[in-house]
């Protein structure tokens, strides 16, 4: 009996404690909808299931809610607060976005410029296409074809400055025509954080502290866990899905994925994309903002503009997410121009989206009327565009195509046989090998291949993913690698082609 009723104890303590001195007066202060919000988090830092949970709300310039919960090292019972930095993982990109329309305001970047008139120190290979044709633009609204990528750097392997460019080369290709699909990518990220870095002519993290950060008064944000000052900062401890600390890590590339920052900083980021009045100071200018926030309907993603997704609410305006899941981090930034208001949710442990934004959303539902009948209602119509469904064939890919792989620094050959719903691949000499759980979406289609590594020492992983879109009796994709065990160290991706054998 004393095991079963040990929690709820704990749990009645730690509100005793915790919830009701100092969370009587904040439930007063916030209101009944935001009160209830809180207490379920209260409770989620004292059962454990969360180490812990820090949340900011502002509207109109002035603080709504503002509190953490749990701790930022359980270990060592060190509390969270709104200054403990955490990993943003994703939401990186609308930082690194931020960044570019800096240089666009100022006349030093344009968007419908070719990306390669700016990225000097860093090469993409179009694979016989045209360069010009990819635009500033589609690489900051993952149109360019480029691959998803990512590394982590461990602390206690030494290499937090070292791998930072290890595989961008090999990773830096285009796998489709500009526009064709929206891939998400964080090489699409990292390769516009080279970009402002070249264009600049100083390093990425530099120009994000003088001309983003420190003018924002944002003094906790940085974009490389190494650059984080010895002034008593606390980095919140990442956890991992078992609630077992993760390694200290730093992810590549940082502007896909890689910054860090903490609920004080992200609530003066969020006003930066707010609209201004005439007499407030402006790191982005009132037009620059519509730009940022622009969808671009040339684009096949209707919801998603320069690292922002972009939620459109005919009670409310527009919402803008920004959102990032990473090993032992999870973060959310909702920004509402026409309502004025930010909300920040940040947690220190793998437990993906769907819990930050999720409790995001439903601070933003409780403080606007009809909020969450209006989003219900968006979710309702464009979910479906957005889910992969089971690939049953297509009339125009029936047949076999042949053609390459580049597998590192080797090129194989590749055979792909298409009977209706049935693919199968083979890579140099082996026999054909028939793709597992094919699904199709956004017009590519995507499914499951076992390889030997005996024929391809690059790749590390056992079943890789293919990716493919034929257009034209033209077959392009990607085969993609990720190495997860015995702990999350990359993904990279190897171009493949092919043509219908005649």
């Amino acid at each position: 009996m004393r095991k079963i009723f040990r929690p709820f104890a704990a749990l009645l303590f730690f509100a005793f404690f915790f919830g009701d001195a100092t969370g009587q007066a904040a439930r007063e202060k916030i209101g009944p909808d935001l009160a209830a919000i809180r207490t379920e988090l209260v409770g989620k830092a004292a059962e454990g299931s969360l180490p812990s949970v820090s949340v900011g709300v502002i509207r109109n310039g002035s603080e709504l809610w503002k509190e953490s919960f749990g701790y930022a090292d359980v270990e060592r019972k060190i509390n969270a607060t709104p200054d403990t930095i955490y990993a943003l993982g994703s939401l990186s990109k609308s930082m690194t976005g931020t960044a570019v329309f800096k240089l666009v305001q100022n006349g030093k970047l344009d968007l419908d410029q070719p990306i390669n008139k700016y990225l000097r120190t860093a090469t993409i290979n179009f694979h016989g296409r045209d360069p010009d044709r990819y635009k500033v633009f589609h690489l900051l609204n993952m149109a360019a074809g480029l691959p998803h990528y990512w590394r982590y750097c461990y602390r206690d392997a030494g290499d937090l400055g070292r791998c930072e460019s290890e595989l961008l080369d090999r990773a830096s290709f285009s796998a489709f025509g500009q526009g064709e699909v929206h891939l998400y990518s964080n090489l699409s990220f990292g390769l516009a954080a080279r970009m402002v870095a070249d264009v600049t002519r100083k390093p990425f993290a530099d120009f994000m502290q003088t001309e983003i950060f420190r003018p924002a008064g944002m003094n906790g944000t940085f974009t490389h866990i190494r650059e984080i000052p010895e002034n008593g900062s606390i980095v919140a401890r990442p956890y991992k899905t078992d609630g077992k600390p993760a390694s200290p890590f730093q992810f590549e590339p940082a502007g896909g994925g890689g910054f860090f920052s903490n609920v004080n900083d992200l609530l003066k980021y969020g006003k930066i994309h707010l609209p201004k009045r005439d007499t407030e100071r402006q790191i982005l200018s009132n037009a620059t903002l519509a730009e940022n926030h622009r969808v671009r309907s040339e684009l096949p993603h209707q919801y998603y503009a320069n690292g922002w997704g972009v939620l459109p609410l005919p009670g409310n305006g527009k919402t803008l997410l920004s959102n990032g899941a990473i090993e032992g981090a999870a973060a959310t930034l909702l920004v509402l121009p026409d309502a004025e208001i930010v909300i920040v949710v940040l947690v220190n442990k793998t437990v993906g989206n769907d819990f930050t934004d999720d409790i995001a959303f439903r601070i933003a539902g409780a403080v606007l009327p009809g909020y969450k009948r209006d989003l219900d209602a968006l979710f309702s119509k464009i979910g479906p565009t957005f889910s992969e469904e089971q690939f049953t064939g297509e009339n125009n890919a029936d047949g076999t195509w042949v053609g390459k792989a580049d597998i590192g620094n080797r090129k194989m050959s590749l055979r792909i046989n298409i009977r209706g719903p049935e693919i199968s691949l083979a890579l140099g000499n082996r026999a054909m090998q028939k793709l597992s759980d094919v699904k199709r979406s956004g017009g590519l289609i995507r499914g499951d291949l076992e390889l030997d590594r005996s024929l391809q020492p690059e790749v590390q992983s056992k079943t890789v993913t293919v990716t493919f879109r034929i257009s034209n009796d033209k077959l392009t994709g990607f085969v993609q690698d990720e190495v997860l065990s015995p702990r999350p160290t990359r993904m990279l991706s190897y171009f493949i082609s092919a043509s219908r054998s005649k």
